[in-house]
């Protein structure tokens, strides 16, 4: 199970949200100007998982809690390297006379390929993509990974 879809599902019965690469759970949304105590905290990075300071804070239904735990027991047994999201990058081509980025993008699949500076119309390549891309075109690998520009959500 991926954080996003952990956190996606924890936030049906109670609330979570991963700050600084730690996931803490309350149970239910409040604003951030009133006081919030988590209850259990968990480090997508390991397999355990920390207890909150304050038990009392917990105010979930019997059913809601055990839906919880069965979710933190199904996270837990995901490989650690398996719930991180796939990263996805942007391949720069080069730049334009006015400095502007050039894009590889993809048309109806990553063999078809054209160029664009159009933001809207940008593809994201992940890895699975940019290896067959490397192994249709072998000539152009080095290329391809120079070319690499993480892609990011505020972009």
């Amino acid at each position: 199970m991926k954080i996003n879809e952990f956190i996606e599902k924890v936030n049906e019965v109670a609330y979570a949200e991963c700050n600084h690469g730690t996931i803490f759970i309350y149970s239910r949304k409040v604003p951030v100007t009133q006081m919030r105590d988590w209850f259990l905290c968990l480090d997508p990075q390991e397999q355990n998982f920390h207890y909150g300071y304050d038990w009392e804070s917990i105010d979930l239904t019997p059913g809601n809690l055990f839906k919880l735990v069965d979710l933190i027991q199904k996270f837990r047994l995901t490989p650690v390297n398996e719930r991180f999201p796939e990263r996805e990058f942007y391949l720069v081509v080069g730049r334009n006379d006015y400095g502007k980025e050039i894009y590889l993008t993809k048309i109806d699949g990553p063999i078809k390929i054209a160029t664009t500076l159009n933001k809207d119309c940008l593809s994201t390549w992940n890895e699975k993509e940019l290896k067959e891309l490397e192994n249709t075109f072998p000539n152009l690998a080095p290329a391809i990974k120079e070319m690499k520009k993480e892609a990011k959500d505020d972009e």
